[in-house]
C-alpha cells in the first residue's frame, strides 16, 4: 500500500484539478449552447442523440472490460499477454462498429422518421444531428483499446490533457454556433463529431508512441475472445439499465411532455455528468489498485482502499451536493439566467440519484476485479431497468414528470442492497458488519445534519450571496469534522497522512 500511495495521490489530485476545470467550463458551456439553440431545439437535440447514446453503452463496457484485463495482467506482470488484449481487443471493436452501423442506419432511421415527436420544419436537420452521432459513436468506439492502455498504465497525465483539450474545443463549438450561416442544431452536432473524431487521433497517437503492447498484431488463439465477449457481455447488461435510466427516460418524457421537461430533464443529466466526473477523480485513480490488490491477493490493502474510496466518494458527493440542494434556485439563476421551477426541481432530485449511484463504484470494481459478474448485473441491473416500465405506467396513470426522478432513486435504493448481497456472496473478505455500522449508517446520520444545518444557515440572511456562503462554510465544516473526527478509522487516517506525506515528497 505504501508503494502506491503516492502515485495514487499524485494521480487523485491531476484529476481532480481535471474535473474542476472541465466542471466549470462544462457549467459555462451549457448556458451559451441553452440560449444558442433555445429550450425547444436543446431538448430536441437530446432526443435525437438519445437514440444514439443508448448504443453508447457499447464503448463504456468495452472500456471497461479492456481496462480490467489490462489492469489485472498489469498487477500480475504478466505484460506478454497486453499485446493480445490490445490486439484482440481492437478487432472486437471494429466488429462492433460495423454492427451499429448497421443497426443505426436501419431500425435507428426507422425510430427516427416514424416515432420520434419533430416539431413541423425540423425533421431534415434532425436527420443531420443523428448521422453526426452516429459516426461519433464509431470513433468513441475504436479510440477504446488506445485509451484503456493509457488508464491501466495510470498515465493520469496524458488522459488530463486530451480530455481538457476535447472540453476546450467543445466550448469553442458552442461559442461559434450561429457565425456560419448553418443551421445551429445542425452546426452543433456536426462540430461535435469533429471533436469527438480529434480526441479519438490523439488517443491512438499518443498510445501508438507511448506503449509497445500498442501495436497491432493478428492473433490466432481465440480464448480471450471468449474471455473478454463473456466480461463484455455482462457488464454490458449493467450498462444498458443505466442508459435506460437516462436516455430511456429522455424518450418517454419526449413522448409524454412538452420539450421544455426534456430541457430541464438534460440540465439535471448535465448536472449528474458534471457529478460524475467528480467522482470519477477518485474512482479513476484507486480502480487500477484494486484490482491489482485482488490479483495478488492482498486482501487486508484491498479493503482498506475499499473503505477510502466509499468514504471518499461519500464525501466528495454531499460537500458539493449539499449546497447544491439548499441554494438551487440561486444558483440556477445566475448559471442559467432564465430558469424554471421544473429545472430546479429536477436538478435537486437528481443529486439524490447521483449520492446513491456514487456508492456503488467500490463494490463494482471489487466484483469486476474477480470475475464473478454474472449474477451481480443480472442480479442488481435487473431492478434498475425496472425503472423504464414503472415511468411509463407513472406517466400513463397521469403523474407529473418529476416522479421518473423519484422512480430512479427508489430503484438505484434496491439496486445497492443486491449488490451489496452480491459482494458479499462472491468476496469472503467483505466486512459487511463494519460496511453498515462504520460507514452506512453513521455517514447517511452526517449528510441528514449536515443538510438540516445548511437549510438553517440559508434562512439565516436575506442575502443572497452572504446565505451561499454561509451554506457552503457550514457544509464544508460540519460533514468534514464529522467525516474526520467520527467517521474514520485510525488507519484511514494514518492512510491519508502517509498520501499527503509521500506527495509532498514526490513533488519536492
Amino acid at each position: 500500500m505504501a508503494s502506491s500511495a503516492a502515485k495514487i495521490a499524485n494521480n487523485t489530485i491531476l484529476l481532480w484539478g481535471r474535473m474542476l476545470v472541465i466542471t466549470i467550463i462544462n457549467l459555462y458551456a451549457l448556458r451559451i449552447l441553452i440560449n444558442a439553440l433555445g429550450d425547444d431545439d436543446y431538448g430536441l437535440y437530446n432526443a435525437v442523440a438519445g437514440i444514439v447514446t443508448i448504443l453508447l453503452s457499447v464503448c463504456t463496457v468495452l472500456s471497461i472490460s479492456t481496462q480490467r484485463f489490462y489492469s489485472y495482467e498489469s498487477g500480475r506482470e504478466n505484460e506478454s499477454r497486453l499485446n493480445e488484449i490490445f490486439s484482440k481487443s481492437l478487432n472486437l471493436n471494429m466488429v462492433l462498429a460495423l454492427a451499429i452501423i448497421l443497426l443505426l442506419e436501419t431500425i435507428g432511421l426507422w425510430y427516427l422518421g416514424h416515432r420520434l415527436v419533430v416539431p413541423d420544419g425540423r425533421l431534415e436537420a434532425v436527420r443531420w444531428v443523428y448521422q453526426f452521432a452516429v459516426f461519433s459513436l464509431v470513433c468513441m468506439l475504436l479510440q477504446i483499446p488506445y485509451m484503456a492502455a493509457v488508464m491501466a498504465h495510470e498515465d493520469m497525465g496524458i488522459y488530463t490533457m486530451i480530455t481538457t483539450a476535447e472540453c476546450l474545443l467543445k466550448l469553442v463549438v458552442i461559442l461559434l454556433i450561429g457565425r456560419g450561416g448553418i443551421d445551429r442544431m445542425v452546426f452543433y452536432g456536426g462540430g461535435m463529431f469533429a471533436v469527438v473524431f480529434l480526441t479519438f487521433l490523439s488517443y491512438a497517437l499518443v498510445a501508438g508512441h507511448r506503449y509497445v503492447e500498442c501495436r497491432y498484431r493478428i492473433q490466432k488463439d481465440r480464448t480471450l475472445y471468449k474471455d473478454l465477449l463473456t466480461f463484455s457481455g455482462w457488464t454490458f447488461y449493467g450498462t444498458v439499465a443505466g442508459v435506460v435510466l437516462i436516455q430511456g427516460n429522455t424518450l418517454l418524457l419526449n413522448r409524454f411532455f412538452m420539450p421544455f421537461i426534456n430541457a430541464a430533464f438534460a440540465v439535471a443529466v448535465q448536472i449528474q455528468n458534471a457529478f460524475v466526473q467528480l467522482c470519477n477523480s477518485v474512482v479513476l485513480a484507486i480502480r487500477p489498485a484494486m484490482i491489482r490488490s485482488y490479483a495478488v491477493q492482498d486482501f487486508d490493502g484491498l479493503n482498506l482502499l475499499f473503505s477510502f474510496s466509499n468514504k471518499t466518494l461519500f464525501f466528495i458527493v454531499f460537500v458539493v451536493g449539499i449546497p447544491l440542494i439548499v441554494e438551487m434556485p440561486l444558483i440556477m439563476d445566475v448559471w442559467l439566467v432564465e430558469t424554471t421551477p421544473e429545472k430546479i426541481l429536477f436538478a435537486r432530485l437528481m443529486i439524490g440519484y447521483v449520492a446513491v449511484m456514487a456508492m456503488q463504484n467500490p463494490i463494482t470494481i471489487i466484483i469486476q476485479a474477480s470475475g464473478n459478474i454474472r449474477l451481480y448485473h443480472l442480479l442488481a441491473d435487473s431492478i434498475l431497468i425496472l425503472c423504464l416500465p414503472v415511468s411509463w405506467a407513472l406517466f400513463r396513470w397521469g403523474m407529473p414528470a418529476h416522479m421518473i426522478l423519484i422512480t430512479m432513486i427508489a430503484v438505484c435504493v434496491s439496486a445497492h442492497i443486491a449488490r451489496v448481497y452480491c459482494l458479499k456472496r462472491n468476496y469472503k473478505y467483505f466486512p459487511l458488519r463494519s460496511y453498515i455500522l462504520q460507514f452506512v449508517l453513521p455517514y447517511v446520520l452526517f449528510a441528514a445534519i449536515t443538510l438540516f444545518a445548511s437549510v438553517a444557515a440559508h434562512g439565516a440572511s436575506d442575502n443572497g450571496f452572504v446565505s451561499f456562503l454561509l451554506v457552503v462554510c457550514v457544509s464544508v465544516v460540519l460533514l468534514g469534522g464529522l467525516v474526520y473526527f467520527f467517521g474514520l478509522t485510525s488507519q484511514e487516517k494514518a492512510y491519508i497522512g502517509a498520501l499527503i506525506i509521500k506527495f509532498i515528497k514526490r513533488n519536492r
